[in-house]
Parts: structure tokens; sequence; C-alpha cells
């Protein structure tokens, strides 16, 4: 991977985190603290590549920064009105998920000779919780960009299970794509919150 390419990639990571810091700042909830917090870290990953200083520890953070999307998957379930967003149940087992994602990705950089697939399962099962939670949300809201973006990070975990040599920028490039349809949603979520808001004001009138 070229040095340009880590200085697009954190360009580009950076313009996200400061939309993302926007929306905080105008509405402060949990799903976008974590989606902060996960874009903090890829730029920070984006800039040490850029300036050739990766660590293994920069490489262990840029792994489960992935993982955290499972997390907002949820809260994004419960605030789409998905049925089955209502149980703490569901709950728990995405925040396991999330947890068992994060272990392997600190475990994978930290054992020596762990197997590709084994790497590769952060961003694997990301991608098949980011497929459910856009598939649940799409009959209801009818968005599709979640689904898309599920697809290039599992993209991302096939390339790196299967150890090509276009994974990193692979990796680079479903990062990017994640956070970017993250905030969208997100987004688009405010909007809808409020135009539901607005209606209940109105019966209740």
């Amino acid at each position: 991977m070229t040095q340009t390419t880590a200085i697009i990639y954190s360009v580009l990571m950076l313009g996200l985190l400061i939309w993302g810091g926007m929306l905080y700042q105008r509405k402060r909830n949990f799903s976008t603290s974590v989606t902060l917090i996960s874009a903090l870290i890829l730029l920070g990953s984006g800039v040490l590549l850029a300036l050739n200083t990766a660590t293994t520890a920069q490489l262990i953070l840029s792994a489960i920064a992935l993982p955290l999307w499972i997390i907002v998957g949820w809260e994004f379930i419960r605030r789409s009105g998905v049925s089955w967003g209502r149980k703490k149940l569901n709950r728990t087992f995405f925040w396991l998920i999330a947890l068992v994602a994060i272990g392997i990705a600190i475990a994978a950089g930290v054992v020596a000779g762990m197997s590709l697939i084994i790497k590769a399962l952060p961003a694997i099962l990301t991608a098949v919780v980011l497929l459910l939670v856009g598939g649940s949300i799409f009959p209801r809201l009818r968005w599709i960009w979640l689904l898309l973006g599920a697809i290039v990070v599992a993209a991302s975990g096939v390339t790196g299970a299967l150890g090509l040599a276009s994974h990193l920028f692979v990796d680079l490039a479903a990062e990017v794509v994640g956070i970017g349809t993250i905030l969208f949603t997100e987004t688009r979520l405010r909007k809808a919150d409020n135009i539901m808001g607005s209606l209940r004001e109105r019966v209740q009138f």
C-alpha cells in the first residue's frame, strides 16, 4: 500500500470524524459516541500508516474498531422500531458478539502464527451483524445502504481470510464506507425521529 493511499484514507476518515462530531453536538446519543470512538481509532491507524510507523498495538486498535459497529447496529435496530429490538436478551446477544469479536482481534494481534481465517473473524462477524441489521431495517424504512456497507465489510473479511494482496486496500475502503453508511443512517434516523415526534404532537393536539 502506498503512502498516498494512507494519506487519502486519513483525510477521508478525518472528514467522517468531523461529520460525526457535528451530529454529536446537535444531539448526543450512545450510538454516535461509539461511532466517534471507532472513527477516532481508525483515523489514528491511518495517520500511523501514512507515517510508516505502524505497530502491533496500532494494528490491534484498528482491528477492534469494526466490532464496535455491532453495538451501533443494535442501537439502530432499537431506534428503528423493529419488534425484536425491544428485547433485552437480543441486546445482550449483540454485545456478546461484539465482545467476542474484540477478543479475537486482540488475540490475533498478540498471538503469533494465528490463521488468516481467525484474524478475519472480527470483520466477518461485523459484516454478518450489519447484514442482519440492514435486512431488518429495510422492510420497515426501505434503507438499503447498510446492506451495501455490510457487503463491503464482508469483502474485507474474505480478502483477509484468503490472504489476498489487495486485503489492506479493501480493509481501508471497508472502514471508510462502513463509517460513512453508519453516519448516514444516523442522520436519516434523526430525521425520522423528528417526523414521528411532530406527528405525535399533532395527534395529541
